[in-house]
């Protein structure tokens, strides 16, 4: 899951489920005749909200495997990207939800569930 706020204040979720996370290392897995650029934005977007550089797409049924990164420096413009297509363009931009209860005012947007099936 992956916090933010919209233009009002209100906070927003993002919820998904990765399908593999082995060796710390998340892997997306599909069954397609040819993979879309959904495939590839949903792992890039599981990286961002569990803090991973790199993951793998797979394709199952055809055995092709892509290595999809994001490096840290370039989360927050990705997810300002991704913000603007998803709602077409009501948000401009990522505000990650702080956790009010933590004095350090860390940002707790990295709830994701981790859950393996290898």
């Amino acid at each position: 899951m992956m916090n933010f706020f919209d233009n009002n204040g209100n906070e927003c979720s993002i919820i998904g489920r990765t399908d593999v996370i082995k060796e710390n290392m998340v892997y997306e897995l599909k069954f397609v005749s040819e993979l879309s650029h959904t495939h590839f934005l949903q792992l890039a977007c599981y990286l961002v909200a569990m803090e991973k550089e790199k993951g793998i797409l797979w394709n199952v049924k055809n055995n092709d495997t892509y290595e999809v990164k994001i490096p840290a420096r370039k989360r927050k413009e990705f997810m300002d990207c991704v913000i603007r297509t998803i709602t077409k363009g009501s948000l401009s931009k990522y505000t990650p939800f702080v956790n009010r209860m933590n004095d350090k005012s860390e940002v707790s947007h990295v709830t994701m569930k981790k859950e393996s099936i290898l």
